[in-house]
């Protein structure tokens, strides 16, 4: 009598079962996740909590809770309160783009409009926070001067450049006008400022300026 060859013989052994080893399912890291490699988030929430609650009241802590950090994370990279708000700021002038659409003075209009909102716009805090801790720390003043300030006015030379011609006698003040309307009305005056009226008031003085320049030599 002839055996006929088991089918199932020739397939390989099931695999229903792994090893103990294969089954060991790694444990759950315990504690706050490491924010490695999370710089943004924390300057995010650092500038936040900085326009909510002014450089006087503001807590690393508070810092810390907001962007999901431990302290010693923070404290790792910036030692003291003014180095992060400096770096903070510098990080939110970089990321300060309002949209342009290639019309100089509606650009420029734009730019005024969104200055004067983040200064004295709906965060009240931000203005009277931000001048105490410059009054009080020169380095932190340093760092918002170049941080903060200078690309602000380039921005704002651009587009005047583009308007008014780059030998406009007057460029270094209507330069300095968008700031320093904003912080006199916001920290001297003590109104409230409408970012719309005062872009448009901008807007309007930079083209009757235009109106009274000579000619452009052709």
């Amino acid at each position: 009598m002839v055996l006929e060859p088991d089918p199932l013989a020739a397939l390989p052994p099931r695999d229903d079962a792994k090893s103990a080893a294969d089954e060991v399912l790694p444990a759950p890291a315990r504690g706050r996740p490491r924010a490695e490699g999370r710089t943004a988030e924390i300057l995010v929430a650092a500038v936040e909590v900085f326009e909510e609650v002014g450089y006087a009241n503001l807590r690393i802590q508070d810092i810390a809770d907001r962007a999901g950090a431990g302290l010693a994370t923070i404290y790792r990279r910036w030692p003291t309160k003014q180095a992060l708000i400096a770096d903070a700021l510098q990080h939110k002038a970089a990321t300060f783009d309002p949209a342009v659409c290639g019309d100089p003075a509606t650009d420029f209009g734009a730019i005024v409009h969104d200055f004067a909102d983040v200064c004295a716009g709906k965060r009240s805090e931000f203005l009277s926070g931000l001048l105490t801790a410059m009054s009080t720390d020169p380095e932190f003043a340093d760092a918002f001067r170049c941080g903060m300030i200078a690309p602000l006015r380039e921005r704002l030379r651009e587009q005047l450049t583009q308007i008014l011609g780059a030998d406009c006698p007057q460029m270094e003040l209507l330069i300095d006008l968008v700031p320093g309307v904003v912080l006199f009305r916001a920290a001297v005056c003590g109104g409230d400022i409408d970012p719309d009226a005062l872009a448009a008031e901008a807007v309007g003085l930079v083209l009757n300026c235009a109106q009274a320049a000579p000619p452009r030599p052709a």
